[in-house]
């Protein structure tokens, strides 16, 4: 008779866990379904010109979600750098001599431009002076190219852009020219001291292609 309490009793155990475990179960699927979850985020910054946001979710529990939020600092604009009046002095010094050093050098090309081409029309005058008779005033017999001299081609003269002419040197507008013999050869040199330009002209015949010009250092 004790025997068959204790069994009743432990089959009226099991069957009470069993419906107690199924009801535990309903009860939760019906809880999980209803399930509501709210969400409060705090954030506080500090003037955040420029942010990024992270949301992460916790795989652990649904109703829980990490949100990051740091500050991305602004690349600041290139500075521009201030100049001090001296320095503004200094470079408007620098500038004017630059011009000053480009303006000189155009007008010692500019210079040396003329000299070439006022002993080029010295040349040519000569050449014209040998193919011309001694009674037109030209070169007497015996004479070459290389004996000609200023007073021969009529210098100065007011046509020819000729100032004065004092002991053999032409003084002109571009500088100051004289002639010399080197052989059967007539050599013109043009100078202007001022720019520092000297030019060298070699005549050896009555062509065109006679006529040498050179610039000397």
């Amino acid at each position: 008779m004790t025997r068959l309490l204790a069994l009743l009793c432990g089959f009226l155990f099991v069957l009470s866990c069993v419906l107690a475990g199924l009801l535990l179960k309903r009860v939760g699927a019906e809880s999980s379904s209803n399930v509501s979850v709210n969400t409060h985020v705090s954030v506080n910054t500090r003037s955040l010109d420029s942010a990024r946001v992270r949301v992460r979710r916790d795989s652990a529990d649904a109703s829980r979600v990490d949100i990051d939020i740091w500050n991305v600092p602004e690349t600041p604009p290139p500075s521009t750098p201030t100049i001090s009046s001296e320095e503004l002095e200094d470079l408007a010094h620098r500038d004017a001599e630059r011009w000053a050093q480009e303006r000189r050098r155009r007008q010692k090309q500019e210079n040396l431009d003329e000299l070439i081409e006022r002993g080029a029309r010295i040349a040519s005058d000569a050449q014209a002076w040998s193919h011309k008779p001694p009674a037109f005033g030209g070169a007497d017999e015996g004479q070459s190219i290389a004996d000609v001299q200023f007073s021969d081609l009529g210098y100065p003269g007011f046509g020819m852009g000729y100032t004065n002419v004092r002991g053999g040197v032409f003084q002109t507008l571009e500088g100051d020219f004289s002639l010399s013999s080197n052989g059967r050869a007539l050599v013109i040199d043009g100078e202007n001291r001022e720019w520092g330009n000297r030019i060298r002209v070699v005549v050896t015949g009555t062509a065109r292609t006679d006529i040498d010009t050179r610039v000397l250092p």
